[in-house]
Parts: C-alpha cells; sequence; structure tokens
C-alpha cells in the first residue's frame, strides 16, 4: 500500500491533469511578473505580497515558474533561488478563488519544477519550512 502522502500526491496531480493544468518555466523576471501579478490581484493579500517581490540582483540566480488551467489563466506561481547543486523554493502561491483547482495546480507546480531542476543538475531542493514540516510534507 502506498504511503498516504504518496496517494494524496498521485490524486492531485490527476486532479490537474484532468483539468488540463500546465507547468512552465518561465525564462524572465518581467514576463513572470507579468502572469504572477495576475494571481496576486485575484488575493485578497496580493497587494501586499506584491510589494515584497522584487527583481533579483545580477549576481542572483532565479527560476521562475508559472501553473495555468486550460484556457492560459495563471493558477499559481513559484521562484526558486538557485545555488550550485541546491534551490530553494522561496515563493509559491495561488489564487484563492479558483479553488480546488488551484490547489491541485500547486501539487503540479511543485512536481514540474522538481523534475525541471532535478534535469537542470539541481541536486536538492530546499523549503524554508521542511524542517519543521511533518514527514509526509518534507
Amino acid at each position: 500500500m502506498a504511503p498516504r502522502g504518496a496517494q494524496a500526491l498521485r490524486t492531485n496531480l490527476r486532479h490537474a491533469r484532468e483539468l488540463g493544468v500546465t507547468s512552465d518555466r518561465i525564462p524572465t523576471y518581467e514576463a513572470w511578473f507579468e502572469l504572477a501579478s495576475v494571481i496576486l490581484h485575484a488575493r485578497h493579500d496580493g497587494p501586499v505580497m506584491a510589494r515584497h517581490i522584487e527583481e533579483p540582483g545580477p549576481e542572483q540566480q532565479v527560476a521562475y515558474y508559472v501553473a495555468r488551467d486550460a484556457d492560459e489563466t495563471p493558477l499559481a506561481f513559484a521562484r526558486v533561488a538557485l545555488l550550485g547543486q541546491f534551490a530553494a523554493l522561496f515563493t509559491m502561491f495561488s489564487r484563492h478563488d479558483r479553488r480546488p483547482s488551484a490547489s491541485w495546480a500547486r501539487y503540479q507546480l511543485h512536481t514540474s519544477l522538481a523534475l525541471d531542476l532535478g534535469c537542470s543538475g539541481i541536486k536538492h531542493l530546499i523549503l524554508g519550512s521542511a524542517l519543521r514540516d511533518t514527514a509526509g510534507n518534507q
């Protein structure tokens, strides 16, 4: 029998796939921020959060990701700092007005970015709260 966390992941990925959710790595901060702004404007806390999303400095390497539904509407976004063989997921948000599809999109987005980073040579993905999370969420 599969662990409960693995079953939840498969179920949520299946829901996302059935809705036509896709995830992409966005090549530039500007293009990503335009898509992320759609999500932020749909959230009650979005304007406050938008003020804290700054363009990285020239010495910082960041990968940008967005999940969209079948109509290309942005549902979730993420930013990942790239640090050699390590990456740190430091931003992931979704729309509150598109539940449960936005929740399923987060699962799809996380899985997609983890696979993309692995194919790019990243060996470890670090999350800010990983040490505080339960084993299934880690």
